[in-house]
């Protein structure tokens, strides 16, 4: 698409902005989607993570347009959060969006269940694994 040798070019083209709005709607439908996937079948696909930063990742590049390292950057975290939202909606349904003060002891319980037991390592392994895709798959190349 664009030579890489051409940096100038390519930053007097960068939209982080667009990035961030973007991306972070993108996020938040990743996640309220594979909430209603994960609870309308009650089966956790662990490799829709997968999906999620490819998706998440590619809004991104699309939008943001962006050669540098902030790009990779915003994809990982926001592909992290979308993974971390998808969790807490799982285990605390949607209301828990009304109860500000139960967020912290969520996101706890979010975390001791992702490291509780054997099956969890394949589900850490694909999220990991995602967040890795968000963060390569940000930038233009």
């Amino acid at each position: 698409m664009f030579s890489t040798s051409n940096t100038h070019f390519l930053n007097n083209r960068q939209r982080l902005w667009r990035g961030i709005i973007f991306g972070s709607l993108t996020a938040i439908l990743c996640a309220i989607l594979l909430t209603w996937i994960t609870l309308m079948t009650h089966t956790k696909f662990s490799i829709l993570y997968l999906l999620v930063g490819v998706i998440i990742a590619y809004s991104i590049r699309f939008f943001g347009k962006g050669v540098t390292i902030q790009f990779s950057i915003l994809g990982g975290i926001l592909t992290f959060l979308s993974i971390l939202l998808t969790e807490i909606f799982i285990m605390h349904g949607f209301s828990i969006l009304l109860y500000p003060s139960a967020y912290i002891s969520a996101i706890m319980n979010v975390i001791s269940s992702i490291v509780s037991g054997p099956s969890s390592f394949i589900l850490l392994f694909f999220q990991i694994v995602a967040i890795s895709i968000g963060f390569k798959e940000s930038r233009v190349s």
